[in-house]
C-alpha cells in the first residue's frame, strides 16, 4: 500500500498524453493547443475608425483647420481603398469602418457641428485620435497562441479573427464507465429488500462533464467474472480511459481485480493509504488508463477528484492537473488524525474560513452535496484549534455554494 503522494507521482509518470489531431475551431473549446498558432493577417487588416464620427484630412478649409467639406461616407464593410482625402475634406465614418488614405484623425460625432455640406470640429484634437491602425493588435506572422494553452472563448475568437479555421489540439479522451454490483437497482424500478438505487454512474457522469471528455459507454453489470471481463475487454478496444466502480475489494463477489489480471492490465498501484477510498486501483493497458474506484459513493467521488481528474487532465495535455489547493482557517476545533492514512474531509469554506462537515462516512453523499472543498488531514497529525490552518482542495466551480 502506497501513500497519496506516491500514488500521485505514479499518475504523473505513467499517464500518456493523447496524440494531437486537427479540429475545426468550433470543436476545440476547453482543449489544449498542440502547437503555436501563427496569424495569417494583420489585425486590424486596415486602418479603421474606433468611433462613429468623421475622418478628416490633416488640413482644413480655414487657418484653424477646423472646417471641412463632407465628400463621402464609409460604412463598416465598405471598400474605400481608392479614396484619398485632400486638403479640407472629410468622410463620415462608423465604428469599425475603414478610414480613407490621407485621414489625419477621427472626430467623434458628438463634437462635430454640421452645416449643410461642411462640418466644424473643435481645436486641439490629437493626430491619430480614434483610429485603429492596421496591425496594431497583431501582425501577419505573429504568434497568437502558444503550445500548451487552453482554448477559452477569447482564444477561439482570436483564432477566428485571424482567419484560422482549424488547429492542432490534444483531443478529448474517450471514456467508458462500468458500474458493478448485485445490490444495485435502476432508477424507476421498485426497490426490493436488500437492494439500493444505483447512483455512482450518474454521479461520475456528472463529474466527467466538468471536463471536455467523450463518454462513449455507460455499462452496468452484476457481480460476474465472465461478464466483467468481457465488458472491460470491449471497453479497452475503444476507450482511452476506463473508470470502474465497485468490485475492486477482496470479497467473494468482487471480480474486477481478477478480470483486470486476466486481461493483462498492468497494475500501477492498488490500495492507497487514505480515507475514504483505500481500495483504489490504477492500471495501464498500452496507452490506456484504467481506474477501479470503490463502490461506496463518497469514496468513489473523492478518488475521482484526487486521482482520475488529474489523470484526465494529464492525458489532455494540461500542465496544471490538480484541483486548486490552499490553506483555510478552521472555524472550530478538529481532532487530529491518529492513523497512518491521509484523510479527506468533506468541508465548506466561505472566503478564508472552513468548516468540516458531519457525516464523513464513505457511503454518505448528503454532506458531499453541501461541500465545496475537501480538507486534507495528514497522517499522525495533532489536534487543530479554531483559527488553525488546514489545507483543502477546492472542488470545481460547479460546487460553488450560494
Amino acid at each position: 500500500m502506497i501513500t497519496v503522494n506516491e500514488a500521485l507521482s505514479k499518475i504523473e509518470d505513467k499517464v500518456s498524453i493523447l496524440n494531437s489531431i486537427c479540429l475545426p475551431i468550433h470543436q476545440v473549446y476547453g482543449l489544449i493547443l498542440a502547437e503555436n498558432t501563427i496569424s495569417k493577417i494583420d489585425q486590424p487588416p486596415f486602418n479603421s475608425s474606433a468611433m462613429d464620427g468623421y475622418a478628416v484630412a490633416k488640413e482644413g478649409l480655414n487657418k484653424e483647420n477646423t472646417l471641412f467639406k463632407l465628400v463621402g461616407l464609409s460604412k463598416a464593410g465598405d471598400d474605400i481603398s481608392n479614396v484619398y482625402l485632400n486638403k479640407g475634406e472629410c468622410v463620415r465614418v462608423f465604428t469599425g469602418s475603414a478610414v480613407p488614405k490621407g485621414c489625419h484623425k477621427v472626430v467623434i460625432q458628438e463634437k462635430v457641428k454640421i452645416n449643410d455640406a461642411t462640418i466644424e470640429i473643435p481645436e486641439g484634437i490629437d493626430e491619430g485620435a480614434n483610429i485603429r491602425l492596421k496591425g496594431e493588435q497583431y501582425k501577419k506572422g505573429d504568434t497568437l497562441l502558444f503550445k500548451g494553452q487552453k482554448l477559452n472563448p477569447a482564444a477561439i475568437g482570436l483564432l477566428a479573427s485571424s482567419g484560422i479555421s482549424k488547429v492542432n489540439v490534444i483531443p478529448s479522451p474517450k471514456v467508458s464507465l462500468i458500474i458493478t454490483g448485485n445490490e444495485l437497482t435502476e432508477l424507476g424500478k421498485p426497490l426490493q429488500s436488500g437492494k439500493i438505487y444505483e447512483s455512482n454512474s450518474y454521479m461520475l457522469e456528472a463529474a466527467l462533464k466538468e471536463m471536455p471528455v467523450q463518454i462513449i459507454d455507460k455499462i452496468k453489470l452484476k457481480d460476474n467474472l465472465l461478464h466483467t471481463k468481457k465488458s472491460i475487454a470491449k471497453a479497452l478496444e475503444k476507450s482511452d480511459i476506463i473508470i470502474l466502480s465497485g468490485g475492486i475489494s477482496v470479497g467473494d463477489f468482487d471480480f474486477v481485480g481478477e478480470a483486470l489480471k486476466q486481461l493483462k492490465v498492468e497494475t500501477v498501484f492498488y490500495k492507497v493509504k487514505q480515507k475514504p477510498g483505500k481500495p483504489i486501483f490504477y492500471g495501464k493497458y498500452k496507452t490506456k488508463e484504467i481506474f477501479a474506484l470503490p463502490g461506496n459513493p463518497a469514496s468513489a467521488l473523492t478518488s475521482f477528484y484526487i486521482y482520475v481528474l488529474p489523470a484526465i487532465r494529464k492525458k489532455m495535455g494540461f500542465m496544471d492537473i490538480y484541483l486548486q489547493k490552499k490553506p483555510f482557517k478552521l472555524t472550530h476545533h478538529l481532532l487530529g488524525n491518529k492513523s497512518d492514512r491521509t484523510t479527506f474531509l468533506k468541508a465548506k469554506y466561505v472566503k478564508n474560513n472552513i468548516e468540516i462537515l458531519g457525516a464523513q462516512s464513505s457511503a454518505m453523499l448528503k454532506t458531499y452535496a453541501l461541500s465545496n472543498a475537501l480538507a486534507i488531514l495528514s497522517p499522525n497529525s495533532e489536534d487543530l484549534k479554531k483559527g488553525d490552518h488546514i489545507e483543502a482542495y477546492i472542488l470545481p466551480t460547479e460546487y460553488t455554494l450560494i
